[in-house]
């Protein structure tokens, strides 16, 4: 095919000129027709049309334009088309119908050449392939418009339609149907089979992406059941079960990394904004409980104060999504004194320059916080301290001094004086006088001493309360006191003196922990009665008897716990007693004062206990006891007390040897 007849057949698949790219990738390829691609279907008759006649040199017969027809007018097939068509018609009906037919395909072939002659040749100009639009006569084109020829030369009374005609065209010659016109079935069935293929291939694909969508679903939906919307117990709406689910979860979290870090900064969100809380938001860093105790189906119940849950959007599209809102706090820290560097945390917040100076903290995480004011003031050193607790909003926190001078007492030897958060000194002996210390008005002054487990702490006295140049006492109620150590080995004493006269000794487990089984009970028993250890050598004494008790020292070691020095006189009675060998006498009183040391414990019994709670975070028991200026507490009343153990090493004291030792005569020897 020469550039002109392509350019024609260009022209008239897609009523454009080609381009130069186009006329240039096609003259690479040596002007094939199989590079017309992609026509339309309105335009593909007379693109086929013009293609037969360029390529065979003539126009297409009706026979051979109603066979392309039925092949789709496919363009590759040309020459198998040309091959199939008859010049005559053979018999199928009058031979008045035939002459027709055959006169009237005559007279279009005569009319198609003489079209055909007059038709004017395409001229390229310039890079593009002028063609004209109406080169060929519309009647060859459609098929309609062929078969409407032919059917006008038969007469009206016996009119044969399109259908008529076909059926009355020859077949092709048997020798020449197998090859060519197989080839042209072969090639529409494989089209169909390769469209089949495509068809299955993307329903394959289709069913594979279904499938794999339901199971996401599926899992998903699996993992919202068991992780967000499983049964409540108690019956709550599915709302409150999603609520509590995420409570769950949030006290878990809470309680498995530090309260609060940027591990956990991802549950809260700032309760007037909706934004989330970032790292420098918690740049000070409240107090908050190690744990929560979160009722799950209970909104907001347990969570820590100044904060909630809320709705804060959805996740995974239809979920929704709560997190834990939190409500801004501000700190304000105040004094009345200028020069002090007030601080919140341990960090500066402000120094004061006036009598009425404030300096604030804002969006603040609710939670408790430590204040604090440091100077000097007229020479005296101020370091005092307030806990905060921020969880209403704004809150104040005022250090406005006060300088003062008292006099302290108390029972809780060597401990220390607090006022508020701050130690402002040490009780050496059981008083310490304080002269014109630095005191807040609003706090308390209490003294408390620190044992390996637990705080003892006396109750608070308003500093407020405290009159300049006075006497305080503040003493601690449990605190066993001298009297009531001599009592209740006072009773031991008579303990022991039933047991060396051979009596059944009453009320044991009132003195001694454990009753009979306490070591200390066994160790005085042993030793007046079966185990006697006389201090005569070779004379046994007649009886034992017990008297002077007496309290030496008392050292608190716990809260709860003393060691207490103290003695008590041994009578070994000597009436005439001869020696082991009958040659001796002993008569008198031999005293012997020994020094013990035994542990003691406070055993409250009945109102008389003042526990009172635990510190918390420490593990250790905290107690008060009661302000007295005299006695009168529970640690006066020996029945509140039991002695635990004794050391078993014993000091003798003292001795008085009052025994007279006398000879035996050796008359007397046989009596």
């Amino acid at each position: 095919m020469n550039p002109q007849q392509w350019a024609s057949l260009f022209a008239q698949a897609f009523d454009r000129k080609p381009t130069i790219e186009e006329f240039s990738a096609a003259k690479e390829a040596g002007f094939p027709i199989t590079s017309l691609t992609d026509i339309s279907q309105e335009a593909l008759p007379r693109v086929w049309a013009q293609a037969f006649e360029t390529l065979q040199g003539r126009k297409p017969t009706a026979q051979e334009f109603l066979f392309a027809k039925q092949g789709g007018f496919d363009l590759t097939v040309l020459d198998a088309v040309a091959a199939h068509a008859q010049p005559e018609i053979p018999n199928a009906g009058s031979a008045a119908q035939n002459s027709a037919i055959q006169g009237n395909v005559a007279q279009n072939s005569a009319a198609q050449s003489s079209a055909s002659e007059q038709m004017p040749s395409a001229a390229a100009t310039d890079n593009t392939v002028a063609m004209p639009q109406d080169a060929l006569p519309s009647t060859v084109f459609p098929a309609d418009a062929a078969a409407t020829t032919i059917i006008e030369a038969v007469p009206s009374d016996d009119q044969i339609n399109l259908r008529a005609v076909s059926d009355v065209l020859p077949d092709p010659p048997a020798a020449q149907m197998p090859l060519q016109l197989g080839s042209v079935i072969g090639a529409a069935g494989a089209a169909g089979a390769t469209a089949a293929r495509t068809k299955r291939s993307r329903l394959i694909m289709w069913l594979a992406i279904a499938a794999a969508v339901l199971l996401w679903i599926i899992a998903s939906t699996l993992y919202f059941c068991f992780n967000y919307f499983g049964v409540s117990p108690t019956g709550f709406s599915f709302y409150w079960t999603h609520q509590s689910s995420t409570l769950t979860r949030y006290a878990d979290d809470y309680d498995s990394h530090a309260p609060l870090d940027e591990s956990t900064l991802g549950w809260y969100v700032w309760q007037d904004t909706g934004k989330a809380l970032q790292a420098s938001d918690i740049a000070y860093k409240p107090t908050l409980p190690s744990s929560l105790s979160i009722s799950p189906y209970t909104p907001n119940q347990g969570l820590l104060p100044g904060t909630s849950v809320q709705r804060t959007g959805t996740q995974y599209l239809i979920f929704p999504k709560y997190q834990i809102a939190v409500a801004p706090q501000e700190v304000a820290v105040s004094t009345d004194t200028s020069g002090l560097d007030l601080a919140l945390h341990g960090r500066v917040v402000g120094t004061s320059d006036s009598t009425s100076y404030s300096a604030s903290v804002k969006r603040l995480f609710p939670g408790k916080y430590q204040a604090s004011a440091r100077g000097t003031v007229n020479n005296v050193k101020i370091d005092l301290a307030k806990s905060v607790d921020a969880v209403k909003g704004r809150t104040h926190s005022d250090f406005n001094l006060q300088f003062v001078t008292f006099h302290l007492y108390s029972n809780v030897l060597n401990a220390d004086v607090f006022i508020g958060d701050s130690k402002i000194g040490t009780l050496d002996g059981g008083d310490y006088k304080f002269n014109q210390i630095p005191v807040l008005a609003d706090q308390q002054l209490q003294v408390q001493r620190t044992f390996r487990d637990g705080v003892v702490k006396t109750k608070s006295v308003l500093v407020s309360s405290i009159a300049d140049g006075s006497s305080l006492y503040l003493n601690w109620g449990q605190e066993l006191s001298n009297s009531a150590a001599n009592d209740l080995f006072s009773k031991a004493q008579s303990i022991f003196s039933q047991l060396s006269n051979a009596e059944s000794a009453d009320n044991v487990s009132s003195v001694f922990e454990g009753g009979t089984g306490n070591s200390a009970y066994i160790h005085f028993r042993d030793d007046s009665v079966t185990n006697i250890k006389s201090p005569l050598p070779g004379f046994m004494p007649k009886s034992i008897s017990f008297s002077n008790v007496n309290v030496n020292s008392i050292e608190q070691t716990g809260v709860n716990t003393y060691n207490v020095s103290w003695t008590m006189t041994w009578d070994f009675y000597y009436p005439d007693v001869k020696n082991d060998d009958n040659s001796q006498t002993a008569d008198g009183d031999y005293l012997q004062t020994c020094q013990y040391l035994a542990q003691v414990k406070y055993v409250p019994t009945g109102s008389a206990s003042t526990q009172t709670g635990s510190d918390s975070g420490s593990g250790s028991s905290s107690y008060d006891g009661s302000q007295s200026t005299s006695s009168g507490g529970a640690g006066d009343d020996s029945s509140n007390f039991l002695i635990t153990s004794l050391d078993p090493s014993v000091t003798v004291a003292n001795e008085s040897n009052n025994v007279t030792i006398n000879s035996v005569d050796s008359s007397d020897s046989g009596d």
